[in-house]
């Protein structure tokens, strides 16, 4: 197999996937190559038809652009360059331990282990790699008397680093 041709396999595997992938992962769609022919055709083509993401992890490049999915920390945006995202769209475990316990929220203890409360350092992170013009989405819970002020905190930090205020849009599972 060529080195092109094994590069636009690798490219198809990626954008089936629809998010960015560890070489480890794109190499077990390929098990007659070893890993080290996987990363000699990422970087051969990395201009041209893959981005490094972050440490071993690359995305395929298209003509419509890319989305990137990151499940767990999200926080970290350091493998973005400055204003280059159109759209961010979250949904953070938020720490409310007010109105996370009760009869109907048995979260596990990894919901515990992983929620957290916004900092403006978060907020400076987003506005940093968000284009002219562009989106941030923020998935809230709805307000009641243990979070109004942490959502208030929320909407003044997005102010502080410059982000505008479009709509709150209240979330219906009856839509989708």
């Amino acid at each position: 197999m060529s080195q092109a041709i094994l590069a636009m396999r690798m490219a198809e595997v990626m954008e089936r996937n629809g998010r960015p992938m560890h070489i480890k992962e794109i190499a077990s769609y390929f098990p007659d190559k070893p890993e080290s022919t996987i990363r000699g055709r990422l970087y051969r083509y990395l201009n041209d038809r893959f981005k490094r993401v972050d440490r071993g992890v690359y995305m395929v490049l298209s003509g419509e652009g890319a989305a990137y999915v990151i499940e767990g920390d999200g926080r970290n945006l350091s493998a973005f360059e400055n204003e280059s995202v159109d759209a961010i769209i979250t949904d953070h475990p938020w720490k409310d331990d007010t109105a996370n316990k009760g009869t109907n929220r048995n979260f596990d203890s990894s919901y515990e282990d992983t929620s957290f409360r916004y900092t403006l350092n978060d907020f400076k992170e987003k506005a940093r790699v968000l284009k002219e013009g562009a989106f941030l989405v923020e998935m809230l819970p709805a307000e009641n008397e243990s979070n109004f002020k942490y959502l208030y905190e929320i909407k003044m930090m997005a102010e502080e680093v410059g982000l505008l205020y479009y709509a709150k849009v209240p979330w219906s599972a009856t839509r989708c």
